[in-house]
């Protein structure tokens, strides 16, 4: 089964798909909207060095443990001064950096639109 109708991590998320997982859960896969600014010295970067998985655990849905998959976007820093040399596009209304679990935000603003 697959639907894209009621699942929304964000505003910049793109949901690509919803799927139930082999173990019972649900799995919704979605794209980052890429924006390259560098967390150090926030210059706009221009130079993809490739995309990652993040995969996070979010809040259950009737029961079934909910997993979100996102493409992320890796770039280059191109500023010459700055220590940082590649950085991933941040995704801080979802999850705050190397976290495993989304935001409790994410939760409480579904629940605002679906009621």
């Amino acid at each position: 089964m697959s639907s894209k109708k009621h699942w929304s991590p964000g505003s910049d998320v793109a949901v690509q798909s919803v799927e139930r997982s082999e173990r019972g859960g649900w799995i919704v896969s979605g794209v980052l909207a890429p924006n390259g600014i560098c967390p150090d010295c926030g210059l706009h970067s221009r130079r993809r060095h490739g995309w990652r998985r993040r995969r996070l655990q979010d809040y259950p849905a009737h029961g079934d443990e909910v997993t979100v998959d996102l493409a992320i976007c890796r770039w280059r820093c191109q500023a010459p001064a700055c220590p940082r040399r590649t950085f991933s596009d941040q995704i801080a209304s979802i999850a705050r950096p190397f976290a495993r679990r989304c935001s409790a935000t994410i939760w409480v603003r579904r629940a605002r639109q679906s009621g």
